[in-house]
């Protein structure tokens, strides 16, 4: 970047001494188109960085949003076994355990995702009832 602008200020100082140094309004001509040449090349190595930067951050991003990807698919994997293995061996879960599976559900089924908009229910926020049910199958 401090390359650039310092090529940036050479030409512009280069065009500021032109009268000066060619009295021959042909060769200032060439030298002023060749001036601006050379901005128009610092101006579209800018770009091409700019691009540049822009990719590399598209690409971070892609790589945090699979990696949140593999893991939801790791807690989906969890969730599934653990359910497995209440039914098989029959056991009784709090209410709002259930509860808790019944959104995650409907989370599965609505979107592949909760949204940070959807508002959690008191079960996050109060003490689990002592009340036991069966999760039942889908």
């Amino acid at each position: 970047m401090l390359i650039l602008l310092f090529i940036f200020y050479f030409v512009c100082l280069s065009q500021q001494m032109l009268p000066k140094k060619f009295s021959n309004e042909d060769q200032q001509e060439v030298l002023s188109l060749l001036c601006r040449v050379h901005e128009l090349e610092i101006e579209n190595m800018q770009m091409q960085s700019d691009y540049v930067m822009r990719q590399l951050q598209l690409r971070k991003k892609d790589m945090v949003i699979t990696t949140y990807h593999q893991h939801l698919n790791l807690c989906d994997e969890i969730i599934s076994q653990q359910r497995a293995l209440i039914d098989q061996n029959n056991i009784a879960c709090s209410r709002d355990l259930v509860e808790l599976y019944d959104l995650y559900q409907q989370g599965l089924t609505d979107s592949p995702h909760i949204e940070s908009s959807t508002s959690l229910p008191d079960i996050y926020i109060h003490k689990a009832s002592s009340a036991y049910t069966k999760i039942p199958f889908n």
